[in-house]
């Protein structure tokens, strides 16, 4: 069975895939239910391919880009044959269609009954010797029990002994044992009466005395000095743990407002191993992935000085030069920070001339002229500008 195979790519990335088969339709727009939601100019709900007249046939909106076998579409509409290979760009988008052939799908097998009457036949023969078993089966001998003797009890005497009243010897603390306890204990109180205001020194000092006179009640002593404390009188006396002086009002949304490297009190989060992940103008500054901060980044156009004169408009240009965007970076050098190349790209979409200044930019040039643009009626001047930023 052939159906139209529409395939919806935006920068190299598949978005969708979806077959359609006589009697349906592809649609795109920003109406409910379209199977494309796109924004384009004028368009709510627009048929791309369109089977419902018993052929499948290819819809181009105004205004759009489309090729035919590599070759410019410039009727609105064409009917797709088995051979032919149609691309429409819409914006970023492009979209590929393309007549295939679907693998017949295979009828379920009929229900095998034999498994179901070999079960059946197993279990009856299995109680008909289970049957024959029981009644030609030797009878079972079982033993007579044994009569229970009853036992007579006979009376004991249990004489209960009064327990042993007499009060326990108090311990015995040896010298050594007594003078590391006693300066352990000492050592924490006088600790705790170190960082503690002077509003509750005088209790400190008396709860230390306490714990030198009687070592073994330490822990009942700090508990019941911590009892009479007034815990928010003294954290009050210590001073706030936030200072207001740190905050900085009205630098929120400022660009670079909390740089650490100019105000090192906002080094909280390092930008070394462990970084976050974003990137763009309105993202933190040192934040991106640590292997992005290796390589050299390349930006096409970025003082908006390209210019495509002819027939093949900048979108697509832009599309198959993003492909090698890497292999500029191979071309940086030390001393390279933006440079200029100019391309001549003929009717058949191979690039005819390629120019661009100093070793780096021939060998800028030397990979674009690598690229497979599109066929066009007329040849194409291209004017680009590159701009290498170096690794941080």
């Amino acid at each position: 069975m052939s159906v139209a195979e529409v395939t919806v790519r935006f920068a190299g990335t598949i978005l969708d895939v979806a077959h359609v088969q006589l009697g349906g339709c592809y649609r795109i727009g920003t109406a409910p239910g379209v199977e494309l939601p796109l924004e384009l100019a004028g368009i709510t709900v627009f048929p791309i391919v369109d089977a419902t007249s018993g052929a499948f046939v290819v819809r181009r909106p105004a205004g759009t880009y489309a090729t035919r076998n590599a070759l410019p579409m410039h009727e609105p509409d064409a009917r797709l044959a088995t051979s032919d290979h149609l691309e429409l760009w819409l914006g970023n988008v492009l979209v590929t269609v393309e007549l295939v052939t679907l693998p017949a799908i295979m009828a379920k097998p009929a229900f095998d009954r034999r498994p179901a009457g070999y079960l059946a036949g197993s279990l009856a023969v299995h109680l008909v010797m289970w049957s024959v078993a029981i009644a030609f089966a030797a009878p079972l001998h079982v033993p007579k029990p044994r009569p229970r003797i009853q036992a007579h009890l006979r009376p004991v005497r249990v004489v209960v002994r009064e327990p042993d009243r007499t009060p326990p010897k108090p311990p015995v603390t040896k010298v050594t044992t007594k003078a590391k306890t006693t300066t352990t204990t000492r050592a924490q109180a006088q600790a705790m009466v170190t960082t503690r205001p002077r509003a509750t020194e005088d209790m400190f000092q008396a709860a230390a005395a306490a714990v030198e006179r009687e070592p073994m009640r330490g822990p009942a002593i700090l508990a019941d000095l911590v009892g009479k404390m007034d815990v928010g009188n003294a954290l009050a006396q210590i001073g706030p743990l936030y200072d207001p002086d740190a905050v900085h009002d009205g630098d929120f949304g400022k660009g670079l407002a909390f740089d650490p490297d100019t105000r090192p009190a906002f080094d909280t989060i390092k930008t070394g191993r462990y970084q976050t992940i974003s990137s763009g103008a309105a993202a933190g500054a040192h934040y991106s992935i640590e292997a992005e901060h290796a390589r050299v980044h390349v930006r096409l156009c970025e003082d908006d000085g390209c210019t495509a004169d002819g027939a093949l408009e900048r979108q697509v240009i832009d599309y198959r030069l993003a492909y090698k965007l890497r292999q500029f970076a191979g071309c940086y050098q030390a001393d390279a920070q933006t440079l200029t190349f100019e391309l001549v790209i003929g009717t058949d979409g191979k690039v005819r001339e390629a120019h661009g200044p100093g070793k780096v930019g021939n060998c800028v040039a030397k990979v674009a002229s690598a690229v497979a643009f599109p066929a066009a009626p007329d040849e194409t001047r291209v004017t680009y500008s590159v701009l290498f930023v170096p690794p941080t």
